[in-house]
């Protein structure tokens, strides 16, 4: 058994439904902040993604670290192992 849809007709929105986005009139453009308050935000958020930068930096070399010594005890328990062995 399948389902029938009821089927939908096209209809062309009027001037005051549209989106203001799809109107051409654009508002003028004003910003709350001063000149100040946005160099201090730009800085901050350069700041931001060179700290990010660095702790990501900081865990690939804990990572790498821990899987070198994973590795090192792996290959302690396998000679442990073979020394076992007649």
């Amino acid at each position: 058994m399948t389902k029938k849809w009821p089927k939908l007709e096209p209809s062309e929105p009027s001037d005051g439904d549209a989106p203001m986005w799809v109107n051409d009139e654009t508002p003028e453009r004003t910003t709350p902040y001063t000149e100040e308050e946005i160099d201090l935000l730009v800085d901050g958020t350069i700041e931001s993604i060179r700290d990010k930068s660095t702790r990501l930096d900081r865990d690939r070399r804990k990572a790498r670290e821990s899987r070198d010594a994973r590795y090192q005890e792996r290959q302690v328990g396998m000679i442990r192992l073979d020394a076992r062995r007649p």
